[in-house]
């Protein structure tokens, strides 16, 4: 273990659970009374909102170059391609030397490789083939730090604390997902140098917005430096890193509970996640009068139910093991009620409160399973898990938008946005209608000689 995670029990800011509180139903003292979690939760928020300006500028950065949009395809997918393959090693990785490490090591590559980049344009040294290699590191680099984060936060928090302390850093990555972009947005055409003629493409713009999102890597960093996380006993490790992660599918396939809730969150990735990402611009296009302007008010207002969800979604009173499945399926069973009404709007008015539903709906939902899914894995297997599970579901999402495409042009947008709905209902009510759905949270786990592993 790093000298960076060698901290003591004298030092960790969580306290033992408080179980008589527990058992009178006293709601859990909030997350962020743990300077520990306020520490993630900062750095995470910042470098969170930088990762917007990202993303916002590297499609550009390609089209200042080029106006061949297939050179704007690959540099995207040399960006999520190695994130999607290396994110299950990313997890062994992690388990392996502790998620604090890894976070630290990627937030300091992700700083290195911005700055490098900006530094790069500030000079006119940067060339289309160096752009790919960027490209590729940065989806690289995401691999690891994308299981890192997600697996750190049961190291911090006690159980019950783990819905609100999800909901706290989902909230803020929703609210980043609303003004990041606009902001940097404004960064991008703002800077600009006079020096540079009208005929030359200026692209300190650009530069800027790469520094900035260094800027709050290194802000990230100072933050994750006051974090310290529950010591996690682990064996000496004499397998290789890739028994490593077999070891990571043997364990999630032996608890038929995991094997559950991933199927479900595998179903709804493709019948929500690709449909609603496709069919709300084309909804926009089709059927209301201003384009971009209404398909950036409905994405706003999707957002803004989904950051309701997150601030509702703790206060919602955990069911039983037993039936928390009812409460899972329950409200998607609304959420595919909501994208099937969405099918037939033709207005902003009748458009806007499916979308806000769905919103809320989605957060109470991630929020619900995801803290279920932290408190059910061991805490020496949170990494693979966690990592398997942004696998499936990354894995799906690029199938899911290209099949909605394909049945919009053989069908029509209202047939398919129906379908996603009726599929989405049918869901909800097969999980609640099914004992042994329903009752995933209360399956005994096989899996606990599998730790080790």
């Amino acid at each position: 273990m790093s000298a960076l995670d060698a901290t003591s029990a004298q030092d960790n800011d969580v306290s033992p659970p408080n179980n008589a509180a527990a058992d009178q139903g006293a709601a859990p003292e909030s997350p962020f009374k743990n300077k520990s979690y306020f520490a993630h939760w900062l750095g995470t928020s910042v470098s969170g909102l930088g990762d917007f300006f990202t993303l916002i500028a590297m499609p550009w950065l390609v089209l200042s170059y080029t106006s061949d949009k297939s050179v704007l395809g690959v540099v995207l997918a040399l960006q999520a391609v190695p994130r999607a393959v290396f994110i299950l090693l990313g997890g062994a990785i992690t388990d392996r030397i502790s998620a604090k490490t890894t976070l630290f090591v990627s937030y300091i590559l992700f700083m290195t490789t911005l700055l490098t980049l900006s530094a790069l344009l500030l000079s006119n040294g940067l060339s289309l083939w160096m752009i790919y290699g960027f490209a590729l590191s940065l989806g690289l680099i995401s691999a690891f730090s994308m299981p890192a984060s997600e697996s750190i936060l049961p190291q911090l928090v006690e159980k019950a604390q783990l819905p609100a302390g999800n909901a706290g850093l989902m909230g803020t990555r929703q609210i980043s997902k609303i003004i990041a972009p606009v902001l940097a947005g404004l960064v991008i055409w703002g800077v600009a140098d006079p020096a540079i003629s009208d005929s030359e493409p200026d692209r300190s713009g650009l530069a800027t917005a790469f520094a900035v999102n260094a800027l709050t890597f290194a802000l990230a960093l100072i933050a994750l430096w006051f974090v310290k996380p529950r010591q996690v006993e682990k064996p000496p490790h004499t397998a290789s890193i890739f028994s490593s992660v077999s070891s990571g599918f043997r364990y999630l396939f032996a608890d038929m509970g995991l094997v559950t809730i991933i199927l479900y969150m595998c179903c709804l990735t493709f019948f929500a996640v690709g449909p609603l990402t496709i069919t709300i611009p084309l909804f926009a296009e089709e059927r209301l009068q201003n384009g971009a302007l209404d398909f950036g008010l409905l994405f706003t207002i999707n957002g803004i139910g989904a950051l309701f969800g997150y601030i509702i979604g703790p206060k919602i009173k955990q069911p039983k093991p037993a039936q928390l499945g009812l409460l899972v399926f329950g409200v998607d069973l609304v959420a595919g009620a909501a994208v099937f009404l969405f099918g037939g709007a033709n207005s902003m008015l009748s458009a806007g409160p499916c979308l806000a539903i769905i919103g809320i709906c989605n957060s109470i939902s991630m929020v619900v399973a995801f803290s279920w899914i932290q408190q059910r894995i061991a805490p020496q297997m949170m990494g693979r898990a966690m990592s398997l599970m942004m696998f499936a579901v990354m894995g799906l999402t690029p199938i899911s938008m290209a099949t909605t495409g394909f049945l919009i042009d053989l069908y029509s947008l209202t047939y398919v946005i129906y379908g996603a709905g009726i599929a989405i209902m049918a869901i909800g009510l097969l999980g609640m209608s099914i004992p042994d759905v329903r009752g995933f949270a209360a399956k005994e786990a096989k899996n606990a000689h599998l730790v080790l592993n």
